[in-house]
């Protein structure tokens, strides 16, 4: 008889750090059936800094190393997943990229990336990676990184609130899914915050992982 598959969740939040709502999220993913499941809190600046950490490409790749090491160090019967909420996002974009251990699933909650990243690099150390945007983040994916950039310095609209568009789009490895209604009743109301419902995570994320990526 096969053991149960055992995996190993690395969740990185956005630009304010590992939050009240993050933890709670966390906590609602490990109630879902995901064991381990790691918060990594990324960001080097406080909270009133917090729009730097949205620029700092230096913190993300350091962000990136660090959590790479931490994959490495897992156990090799031990499934990956990586969760990047906003700003958290980018550091799986780059953790991706620098993977010797392949990765099961990577799963982007409201990414603050430009729509025109390539990912292809990524996607060769992924089996499958799942954006989930809404067209109802307005003030911080529509506005916000037009006005300021996204994580990854692009001025406009982001791929968390739009479709990417970008090399790898049409990667069968990367699977885009917008907001449904039907997420209202979980919490996600379609906003940059109410991804991180608790109910979401228990009852929509956690078994889309423990599903291969896919809602029973």
């Amino acid at each position: 008889m096969n053991s149960p598959t055992k995996y190993s969740v690395f969740y990185l939040p956005g630009m304010a750090g590992m939050l009240s709502r993050d933890r709670r999220f966390c906590q609602a993913l490990r109630e879902a059936g995901l064991d381990v499941v790691h918060e990594v809190n990324w960001v080097r600046w406080p909270w009133a800094l917090q729009l730097v950490n949205l620029r700092d490409r230096r913190g993300h790749m350091q962000a990136a190393e660090r959590v790479v090491s931490m994959i490495n160090d897992e156990a090799a019967d031990r499934e990956i997943v990586l969760i990047g909420h906003s700003t958290g996002a980018m550091v799986v974009l780059d953790a991706l990229q620098q993977m010797s251990r392949p990765v099961h699933q990577a799963w982007w909650l409201a990414a603050a990336i430009s729509r025109r990243v390539d990912l292809r690099p990524a996607l060769a150390n992924v089996g499958k990676l799942i954006s989930l945007h809404s067209r109802g983040d307005r003030f911080h994916l529509q506005f916000g990184t037009w006005l300021v950039g996204a994580a990854d310095g692009v001025h406009g609209r982001s791929c968390g609130a739009l479709p990417h568009v970008g090399p790898g789009c049409d990667d069968s490895k990367f699977e885009q899914r917008d907001y449904e209604v039907g997420w209202r009743e979980l919490g996600h109301r379609g906003g940059h915050l109410s991804v991180l419902s608790e109910r979401f995570a228990a009852e929509y994320v956690g078994p889309a992982i423990l599903g291969g990526g896919i809602v029973k």
